[in-house]
């Protein structure tokens, strides 16, 4: 991603967001869309398997940035739906930028070398050539609103251009790969990373009226849709400057981050991890929190589910000699454990992951 001017403060709040190829648009409520969309088969295929290949090296090679002022952004949205679900989504990637409102119930979406838990009021959020992953509850599923969108392709074309051919699955290494940032400049403050997972429950109905419009077609439904997503994404600005940690904060429990990125199988407690930053224990938990979102035993055990997964995925040995590498005291314990948080057994989820 390109680096933003020197002039910062200069003008308006500016937004810089990745721009790509696309093929042309139609509506998707005209009958001609069908033929459109064939025709443009063999591009859009050729044109997201040359990102996926670039992805899968680590380049992302055509893939340029702008700057755009938020005040002059045209969001498109592509698609808006309503899903109810207790199944998951990919590895994958997508040709444009995904939003989700979460409604009830719980999902993990994993994104790059980070898990985030979906829960009710929570928003996510990710862009093209960003392989990512999302595993719903399998007692309670999920609900929410998914919207599609393209950062300012409405000043070329209003019409939406659907995701579906563009959707393409990748391998579980994948996910390894850092999702593309978006960034904010904004006015008289500097610049804000939009984060991938906030919580902005106040989003809801705004989310609600963009799926409402989508489906029904009213006169006007593509101006109005789009001035909604730009409403969401301000919110979304907000709550990422109200509540980003400084990189003061940060640095108080950077060596407790760098121990657990180090040596992910250790048996760290909040305790032991406070002590590395020279803290108490309670006031370590409460910074922990405020610069990550997550309650050390938490963080501990997003990252234990990580190291699970890829060791069942990468065959490194039997699941009884995982579950031993990762302390547990059985394997029954495990396997529990396993399935409470990802809703599959580890031999279910080492079968849908092959080697």
């Amino acid at each position: 991603m390109g680096s933003p001017p020197s002039d910062q403060r200069a003008g308006p709040a500016a937004m810089f967001v990745q721009i790509t190829g696309i093929p042309s648009a139609y509506h998707p409520g005209k009958r001609s869309a069908l033929h459109e969309l064939q025709q443009n088969l063999s591009f859009s295929q050729e044109s997201t398997w040359l990102c996926r290949s670039n992805v899968k090296k680590g380049i992302r090679k055509g893939v340029g940035c702008r700057m755009l002022f938020l005040s002059q952004l045209q969001p498109r949205v592509n698609f808006a739906n309503y899903v109810r679900s207790t199944g998951s989504w990919g590895p994958r990637t997508i040709p444009d930028h995904q939003i989700i409102f979460v409604i009830s119930g719980s999902a993990e979406l994993t994104l790059g070398v980070h898990s985030y838990v979906m829960e009710a009021g929570d928003c996510v959020y990710y862009g093209n050539d960003s392989p990512h992953q999302i595993v719903s509850s399998k007692t309670e599923g999920i609900a929410f609103y998914s919207i599609h969108f393209s950062w300012n392709e409405g000043a070329d074309s209003p019409f939406p251009v659907l995701p579906h051919l563009g959707l393409r699955n990748c391998s579980e290494d994948m996910l390894q790969i850092p999702p593309l940032p978006s960034k904010v400049n904004v006015e008289n403050y500097g610049e804000v990373l939009l984060p991938h997972h906030v919580s902005c429950p106040e989003a809801r109905n705004l989310f609600a009226e963009i799926v409402q419009e989508y489906k029904q077609e009213e006169p006007g439904y593509l101006a109005h849709i789009g001035s909604l997503l730009k409403q969401i994404m301000v919110l979304i600005v907000r709550k990422a400057v109200n509540g980003r940690a400084t990189l003061s904060q940060r640095k108080k429990i950077e060596p407790a981050l760098k121990a657990i990125l180090e040596q992910p199988l250790e048996a760290w407690t909040t305790p032991w991890l406070a002590s590395l930053c020279g803290y108490h224990p309670t006031y370590f938990a409460e910074q922990f929190k405020l610069v990550t979102g997550y309650s050390p035993n938490r963080y501990l055990n997003m990252e234990k589910i990580r190291t699970a997964k890829r060791h069942l995925t990468n065959g490194a040995g039997s699941i009884g000699s995982i579950a031993e590498l990762l302390g547990f005291a059985n394997i029954h314990y495990f396997s529990r454990w396993f399935k409470l948080a990802t809703g599959l057994t580890p031999s279910e989820y080492r079968g849908k992951n092959p080697l």
